[in-house]
């Protein structure tokens, strides 16, 4: 009985010894793993093997070049807005030169039509122009220049310096554009359809908005369901006219939230951004959305007089045989002519 006990006590002693021991040997066995790079990093599997060794590694380099512990934590952590901050650069904009930027890449991508055009939604714009923002995004150069004029305007309008976490934008708006923004500041995009979308659901038999409906009419959703907590959220689109897709947004929001405040972790949005307004017809815009507490952001509305300026400045570099640019000291104050103009109208916002 005694060496039996004694066999016991001898186990229980040295089990702190032989969990170290496993942890080490667990430990090697991943350090091994990790060394030979077989496993993607980004995996499940990856991140249990790899675990933060990179930000590890990182905090390790700056410590040896004389930063504190807690500056090199710092550091790390701000690292996330590098890529921000190089993606800016690389586009050539700054805070101070993205409306008049702006200006000349709309002159780049306005048409003038000699019989009168229709556009919008519940309620149709007369106009002799057309903007063509879609075209932009398929250019890569100015796509990347105009997503970087749209998170100038989005920072100087909120309050948080943190980028949203969710942006929505409407599928019948400009995807491709707000997609490029929500990857360069790591927020999560959603693509909502619109109520005359024909791939829009809608449950038969059912009067009020489910949590089903709003899952599969609102694209990149289901995983905000799973959510800890309610997650920070704004609406972008290129630009509008009166503002009935953004404030369909919002509405549907609001009644999924007022059946079930759990369903779908998203705050309900109460700013709007667009490049600029297309036109200034109709209703106030803006008392349109304050009606539904929701501001909406943009750095001007254009009337057809503006639209004819751009187009002018369009066509007169044409004659002279060249392309609008941005680094031209003439295009650069003829667009700041045109900013004047809105300005005396009352028009510009930024």
């Amino acid at each position: 009985m005694e060496e039996i006990l004694s066999i016991i006590n001898t186990v229980i002693s040295s089990a702190p010894l032989l969990m170290i021991a496993a942890i080490l040997g667990l430990d090697s066995v991943r350090a091994v793993i990790a060394s030979l790079g077989i496993i993607d990093p980004d995996s499940k599997w990856g991140r249990i093997i790899y675990g933060r060794r990179d930000r590890a590694i990182v905090g390790s380099a700056l410590r040896d070049l004389g930063y504190s512990a807690e500056t090199a934590d710092e550091i790390v952590i701000k690292m996330n807005h590098v890529a921000e901050s190089a993606f800016m650069a690389n586009a050539g904009v700054n805070a101070e030169e993205a409306a008049v930027q702006l200006i000349i890449m709309l002159s780049k991508y306005i048409f003038k039509f000699n019989e009168i055009i229709l556009y919008g939604g519940k309620s149709l714009t007369k106009s002799h122009y057309y903007i063509d923002t879609m075209e932009i995004s398929h250019h890569e150069t100015d796509k990347q220049k105009l997503s970087a004029i749209m998170i100038y305007l989005l920072y100087s309008k909120i309050k948080s310096k943190n980028a949203p976490e969710v942006i929505i934008t409407p599928k019948g708006g400009n995807p491709l554009l707000i997609q490029e923004i929500a990857a360069n500041l790591n927020s999560h995009l959603v693509v909502a359809k619109a109520s005359s979308d024909k791939s829009r659901i809608k449950v038969a038999g059912k009067a009020t908005y489910s949590e089903e409906e709003f899952l599969v009419n609102y694209e990149g959703s289901w995983h905000l369901s799973e959510a800890e907590k309610k997650k920070s959220c704004v609406i972008i689109d290129c630009n509008t006219s009166g503002g009935s897709q953004l404030l369909d947004i919002i509405k549907d929001i609001r009644m999924i939230a007022s059946k079930n405040e759990e369903a779908v972790k998203i705050e309900t949005p109460t700013d709007v951004f667009v490049l600029f307004r297309a036109d200034t017809e109709g209703d106030n815009i803006d008392s349109k959305f304050s009606l539904h507490q929701c501001r909406i952001h943009r750095f001007f509305d254009l009337d057809e007089e503006a639209k004819a300026k751009l187009y002018s400045l369009k066509a007169d570099r044409q004659k002279k045989g060249r392309a609008l640019s941005y680094y031209s000291d003439e295009d650069v104050e003829a667009a700041k002519d045109i900013i004047r103009y809105l300005e005396q109208q009352g028009l510009y916002y930024y």
